[in-house]
């Protein structure tokens, strides 16, 4: 019985080398472009957060504010609206609660 007709579709489809060769090509095409979209994302995340960073020296209430916003965003790995509203909170437990649109306003952080 000829072999080809009894395998399974899939084994067929793998027994051509240029199928393998052209698959394995599309593999690595997919993992690269995954770590350069990774790469790319991170150096944007750094950028934004050296910003933020800066805006810290400011005055008192935006090194308090953006210093618990890093620390959520960065350090617990919170998503960012989950961050907000820790912020939002605790600025208004510390007093800061009219200083916090303006400080998210300066840092490009989106306000509730």
């Amino acid at each position: 019985m000829n072999q080809k007709t009894t395998a399974s579709g899939f084994t067929v489809f793998w027994r051509e080398r240029r199928t393998r060769i052209l698959l394995v090509i599309l593999i690595l095409g997919f993992l690269v472009g995954q770590w350069a979209q990774d790469a790319v994302q991170r150096h944007q995340q750094h950028e934004r957060y050296a910003k933020i960073e800066e805006l810290r020296s400011k005055s008192e209430y935006h090194d308090r504010i953006l210093k618990a916003y890093l620390f959520c965003v960065r350090d617990d790995g919170e998503p960012e609206s989950t961050c907000i509203a820790n912020t939002v909170q605790l600025a208004d437990l510390n007093g800061y609660r009219s200083r916090i649109k303006e400080v998210f306003d300066d840092a490009h952080i989106p306000s509730r």
